[in-house]
């Protein structure tokens, strides 16, 4: 597959979205932090009138995620029914979300959306839960948020936000759920709320694509390895190293007959 990575760069990967890269995680914790290795305690929001929002600390090295990464939530509900709605953003060195360039000026963030009536395990790539089933109240649940594809790179000097509402506005609309629920997040070592991802492969071949506006002759670029991780993604949390989701299985093992 040939990905393109929001800061214009191309490269070659054997799979998308599960790509071979290593993989990441940056643990949720206390006071908007992102990227703990033993993270404690909970943090709490309404659904629908308040959100949470997470960063890393500013990065001494960049950060690739790429493939469809994964908010890997404990939480508990003090009522049967929420939507959880998640986007995570690039965050440059000017504390600034990073968009893209053209006309329209996206934001570089992809974004991730469940509802708490609908948590069957995903099998196969595919979601098959046919009706609603009542999530137990007050009691410790897991919810896995799968995000949009994409291919981000954090700079370095830059930090990467991820933010947990009941609604978001774009770049598509999701209400919530009617119910107004407060959703405790839980993240400790007994219950790691993370962001779980792949990371580009290190070893990918990078390409020179022809933009719309570039002329001459291409040139190949420099064989080095690229830079994934800075540290900050592949340490442990609780002990634990990063843990290879079904989700980021090459997609060939994941879609069958």
């Amino acid at each position: 597959m040939q990905v393109q990575a929001n800061d214009g760069s191309w490269r070659v990967e054997r799979d998308f979205p599960g790509t071979g890269g290593p993989v990441g995680q940056l643990a949720l914790g206390p006071g908007g932090a992102l990227g703990l290795t033993t993270p404690t305690g909970a943090t709490t929001y309404t659904e629908g009138l308040s959100e949470v929002v997470v960063s890393t600390p500013v990065l001494t090295k960049p950060l690739h995620l790429t493939g469809q990464p994964v908010l890997d939530l404990w939480l508990t509900t003090d009522r049967p029914d929420g939507h959880i709605a998640a986007r995570i953003e690039v965050i440059g060195a000017n504390g600034q979300v990073l968009r893209h360039e053209g006309s329209n000026a996206e934001k570089q963030a992809t974004y991730g959306y469940r509802s708490l009536q609908h948590l069957e395990p995903i099998k196969q790539n595919w979601f098959r839960q046919s009706a609603p089933s009542l999530p137990p109240v007050a009691s410790p649940v897991r919810v896995p948020v799968r995000f949009l594809p994409t291919d981000l790179v954090v700079p370095k000097g830059g930090r990467l936000q991820v933010t947990i509402a009941g609604r978001m506005q774009s770049p598509r609309a999701s209400l919530p759920s009617g119910t107004a629920s407060r959703i405790t997040l839980l993240h400790d070592c007994e219950h790691p709320s993370a962001l779980r991802f792949l990371m580009a492969d290190p070893k990918a071949p990078a390409l020179e694509v022809r933009e719309v506006d570039q002329e001459g002759p291409l040139t190949a670029p420099a064989a080095k390895r690229r830079v994934v991780d800075g540290g900050l993604a592949t340490a442990p949390v609780c002990g634990k190293a990063p843990a290879r989701l079904d989700a980021f299985r090459p997609t060939r093992e994941l879609v069958g007959r």
